[in-house]
């Protein structure tokens, strides 16, 4: 993604996670680590993209239903919400991927516009309802102005 994003902000509440990171991504000016614990310490600003991917399964309902808020909120009016959660059962999980991803279906906030179910993982994009001015906006190309 860094090679495809003017500016990318990538964040995790695990250091040694962003200690790996940083040596994989070490000279891209474009890219910044943080360390985050969330909900509660979301970063400020607004994206045109968000990935939550295998995250949202750590959480409880609950959180899960704040992160999304937190993240319809930060999107820009025509941003995109990428989702990927592993589906099989894994004690550390609050919650399965496949509750997550319904939830994120039911957000008032979210529409989804593409998605790739498989036994493994689920993968879902999504952007904010309120930018859905036609039909014709829950086109990919038609969001990025490409038809």
């Amino acid at each position: 993604m860094a090679a495809r994003c003017e500016a990318l902000l990538a964040c995790d509440r695990e250091e040694t996670a962003l200690a790996q990171a940083r040596t994989r991504l070490a000279g891209l000016a474009n890219v910044t680590l943080q360390h985050r614990l969330l909900p509660g310490d979301w970063p400020e600003g607004r994206f045109d993209l968000i990935v939550l991917s295998e995250l949202l399964y750590y959480f409880t309902p609950d959180d899960s239903s704040r992160l999304l808020d937190l993240a319809v909120e930060s999107l820009e009016p025509a941003g995109t919400l990428l989702l990927v959660h592993w589906r099989p059962a894994v004690a550390e999980h609050a919650q399965s991927g496949d509750a997550v991803h319904r939830q994120a279906r039911a957000h008032a906030g979210l529409v989804r516009i593409a998605g790739h179910d498989e036994p493994d993982f689920l993968l879902h994009v999504f952007v904010r309802s309120d930018a859905l001015t036609s039909p014709d906006r829950l086109s990919v190309a038609a969001l990025e102005g490409l038809r």
